[in-house]
């Protein structure tokens, strides 16, 4: 009797610790299976917000990410089972360029420059604060400087200075190449329109004196007519 009841107690011992042994060899895997790995944790990580993952540290039940996207560096926390996102926080901001104005192109600087007159030049000037289109042109005999801004065009500076005009002397040599004889006078005047020219008499050996009409600013012969016809031109 006793032989049996300490037969029964070892085959129920033993099917105790067999059934103990089963369910320990299929628990232990699958609680090892439910922390995520590092690889697994990234993918989710770059599933959700694209980037550059920078580091990766594992913290008791969660993982510390570091990634770098488009609007700077973000630290997250990612649960170290379910792969949710616990936080996300910005934590250093990528300091955003600030957009530099088109600047205007050398043709559209001509272009604006030559509404003020005859372009002769045109500069791109560079300086230590700022920078601008330097033009000159000629407009009613001036030679005027002109300062465009390079983005706008709009001119922020503008000086005059008028053309030099050819001296008497000049004006004589002129005049004697039209008409020989002796220079017997010679006047500056200005013309309706602001251009100054010369008249130069000219006194020949025989005949009627002349007047020569000279462009003082080009120095090109206006005309060539007898003293007495000579008023029409003051």
């Amino acid at each position: 009797m006793n032989n049996k009841k300490w037969i029964w107690i070892a085959g129920v011992s033993f099917i105790v610790i067999l059934l103990l042994a089963i369910s320990f060899k299929w628990w232990a895997p699958s609680s090892s299976a439910e922390t995520l790995t590092e690889e697994e944790v990234v993918k989710i990580v770059l599933e959700k917000y694209p980037g550059e993952i920078v580091k990766t540290v594992k913290a008791d039940n969660k993982f510390e990410i570091e990634m770098k996207r488009d609007k700077g560096t973000y630290h997250l926390q990612i649960d170290a089972k379910s792969g949710e996102v616990i936080s996300l926080e910005l934590v250093e901001k990528v300091q955003e360029q600030p957009l530099q104005p088109k600047q205007l192109t050398e043709d559209e600087a001509k272009e604006i420059a030559a509404s003020e007159g005859t372009l002769e030049s045109i500069d791109l000037i560079k300086e230590k604060d700022k920078s601008y289109y330097e033009a000159i042109v000629n407009k009613n005999h001036e030679k005027i400087t002109l300062q465009l801004d390079t983005v706008t065009g709009e001119i922020i500076h503008s000086t005059k200075k008028r053309a030099a005009i050819i001296t008497e002397q000049e004006a004589i040599a002129i005049a004697s190449t039209e008409a020989a004889g002796k220079i017997d006078d010679i006047d500056l005047h200005d013309n309706a329109d602001g251009t100054p020219y010369y008249l130069v008499e000219i006194e020949p050996e025989d005949g009627d004196d002349m007047v020569v009409q000279i462009n003082a600013y080009t120095g090109e012969v206006k005309s060539v007519t007898l003293e007495d016809n000579a008023e029409d031109l003051d």
